[in-house]
């Protein structure tokens, strides 16, 4: 499993049985793997990835190209669609991404889970 913590949005798909960081090390029952193989799937973020055994690239499920809105949060970016600042600077191409929206985040233009604690609405 890779974890990229700065680009958390807190949205908790990592948790529902127990945090992924737990369940690691009991990854050699096959249940247990499978689990956790989804739960890193639905991180919306791509905060997680995991490389299956033999392979050099993380497994990523196919999506086209789509940004959609997640109600008073982020964007909700996937299928590889770059993300360019106006002054030129490409950031590395992610299959999975949470952009702010709220204009809060500490690490924009990711999100960070800010819209939460500043009680953001979409206008």
């Amino acid at each position: 499993m890779t974890d990229d913590e700065s680009l958390c949005a807190g949205y908790a798909f990592c948790d529902p049985h127990g945090s992924v960081w737990k369940q690691i090390a009991a990854t050699a029952d096959p249940a247990v793997k499978e689990r956790v193989q989804r739960q890193i799937a639905n991180c919306p973020s791509g905060r997680l990835q995991y490389i299956p055994d033999g392979a050099t690239a993380p497994a990523e499920q196919s999506y086209p190209p789509t940004v959609a809105i997640i109600a008073d949060g982020p964007l909700w970016v996937l299928g590889g669609v770059p993300v360019e600042m106006p002054d030129g600077f490409r950031y590395e191409i992610r299959n999975r991404q949470l952009l702010c929206r709220c204009g809060g985040s500490q690490n924009k233009p990711f999100c960070d889970g800010s819209h939460r604690k500043l009680e953001f609405r979409a206008p």
